[in-house]
Order: C-alpha cells, then sequence, then structure tokens
C-alpha cells in the first residue's frame, strides 16, 4: 500500500473493510508495538508502522 492513511477509516476504506473490523485489529497491532498512533484532527488517530520492514520466516518441523 503506497498511500499513508490519515485515519483508521481512511485505512479501512482503502483495504475494502468495515471500520468496526479493522478498529479492534489495529488496537491489538498498537498494543503489540507493531504500529503507533499521531494524533489528527477531530479526536482521529493516524497510524503508521513503527518498522520499516517486517520478515516472517517459516521453516517446516520435523515432528509430523
Amino acid at each position: 500500500m503506497k498511500k499513508k492513511p490519515q485515519s483508521i477509516r481512511e485505512l479501512a476504506r482503502l483495504i475494502n473493510k468495515d471500520v468496526a473490523t479493522v478498529q479492534p485489529k489495529v488496537k491489538t497491532l498498537n498494543e503489540k508495538g507493531f504500529i503507533g498512533f499521531k494524533e489528527g484532527n477531530k479526536n482521529s488517530k493516524i497510524p503508521y508502522l513503527n518498522f520499516d520492514k517486517i520478515e516472517i520466516g517459516l521453516r517446516p518441523t520435523t515432528n509430523i
């Protein structure tokens, strides 16, 4: 996603999801430290990533 959303509502719109679905997930990501918030207009919160890059490594288990 190239555009940086200026609110949680705009983030929901950009990913075509209902704000009621997105808001609790964004809150969890904030609590885990993945994203932060800046204060926006009219009490809005502007979400931002706390990282430049997130990598996930997977390896197969040997205990099948």
